[in-house]
């Protein structure tokens, strides 16, 4: 490994045992930028390079910045390094290759025979995973991700809702509260480039709980260029922590599946609701639920989301190309499964993508026009 330059790289050092449910790290950036980030559970945690390392590698590639690590790196995430990079830049192009300096690796050389754990959000794909895969026995649930940590309203609703659940299907729930999300702040896009990278860091500090864990599917259709996918996920294990995806599918498939073995009335995709909903009900978000819970004919409804979709109204708004290519995928499958009510909807969402396309233009015009009219009147005050 190449030496590093203190000025231009990322540092993580500090690596601390706060106490047996908390850890920290401090993380020096260049222009003497510092974070210190913790990570607090209801069970044990352990601190170690492999869980900061993780949470570091995304940004350095972002900005061409070689990290260095006050640690041990685990000898299975190390062999991974380049494999993992290449699979970080096969869906983000810009990225570039950066060099790891570490203390030193170390294997995990204990007996495996813990427990399976998946993460749990209240969300349709977590919902999914907790209720169709076996194996799962603990459900990890986050506070920082979703909901800030300054919303503590929101946090002890879901934190109701992920008991319930838990204590229904008989597993056991682990609450994690941590301030990790701030380093993807101006640097990263959240759900495009860092979440499933924060999920597996948080999957290597409850080490002493688990040597599995699940992280819900949350995209098949782009794959590489989402922040989490299955060789992503399964390159972040250690020898410690096996990361594995699960369901990555169709979400109108998942609620037929859930809708045969479980109820969804505790079913939360809103990131806008208050205390007294779990769904607003109207965001896109909250929409498009609803129209895959009527066309998969859910015979239950969760909090908010009780209203019949008209899908008219995907034909008055504008849809992006991102949302276009996910309701595209839940109209294939209703018209797959062949539920009453949903001829018109391919035309309305192409009539909503059009919207969006055309006012893109408009907008971009004005401002084409204009910076065309400033060129010229430059080249005009040049000549005379």
């Amino acid at each position: 490994m190449r030496i590093i330059d203190p000025v231009n790289s990322i540092r993580i050092s500090d690596i601390s045992q706060i106490s047996e449910n908390r850890i920290e790290a401090l993380f020096e950036f260049p222009n003497d930028e510092q974070q210190r980030i913790y990570i607090e559970a209801s069970k044990p945690v352990q601190s170690n390079a492999d869980t900061w390392l993780l949470l570091a590698l995304p940004i350095g590639m972002k900005f061409g910045l070689p990290i260095g690590i006050d640690g041990e790196i685990d000898s299975l995430l190390l062999s991974n390094l380049d494999k993992l990079q290449r699979e970080c830049k096969r869906g983000n192009r810009s990225f570039k290759r950066v060099n790891v300096l570490a203390n030193g690796t170390k294997t995990n050389s204990q007996i495996a025979g813990k427990q399976t754990a998946s993460f749990f959000s209240g969300g349709l794909d977590s919902f999914f995973t907790a209720t169709t895969e076996p194996t799962v026995q603990s459900l990890i649930c986050i506070w920082g991700f979703d909901i800030p940590l300054q919303n503590i309203a929101s946090w002890n609703q879901l934190n109701e809702v992920a008991m319930n659940f838990a204590r229904r299907r008989e597993h056991e729930l682990v609450t994690i509260k941590t301030n990790l999300k701030t380093l993807s702040h101006g640097r990263l896009l959240w759900g495009r480039h860092y979440h499933g990278w924060a999920l597996s860091s948080v999957a290597q500090a409850l080490r002493p709980n688990f040597d599995s864990v699940l992280i819900p599917g949350t995209c098949s259709t782009f794959n590489a260029k989402w922040g989490t996918n299955e060789k992503l996920n399964a390159l972040c294990s250690t020898s410690w922590v096996e990361l594995r995806e699960h369901g990555a599918e169709s979400r109108v498939r998942k609620m037929v599946s859930i809708n045969q073995m479980d109820s969804l009335t505790e079913l939360r995709v809103c990131l806008k609701a208050g205390f007294k909903s779990l769904n607003c009900g109207e965001c896109k978000k909250c929409r498009r639920t609803r129209l895959e819970l009527d066309g998969s004919q859910s015979s239950t409804r969760p909090s908010g989301l009780e209203e019949i979709i008209d899908t008219r109204i995907f034909a008055r708004e504008r849809i992006s190309k991102f949302e276009y290519t996910f309701l595209k995928e839940d109209q294939r499958e209703i018209a797959r499964i062949g539920t009453p009510g949903f001829s018109s909807l391919a035309t309305h969402l192409r009539q909503g993508r059009t919207r969006d396309i055309i006012c893109q233009v408009l907008n971009f015009m004005p401002e084409k026009m204009a910076h065309l009219l400033l060129s010229a009147k430059q080249g005009f005050r040049q000549k005379n």
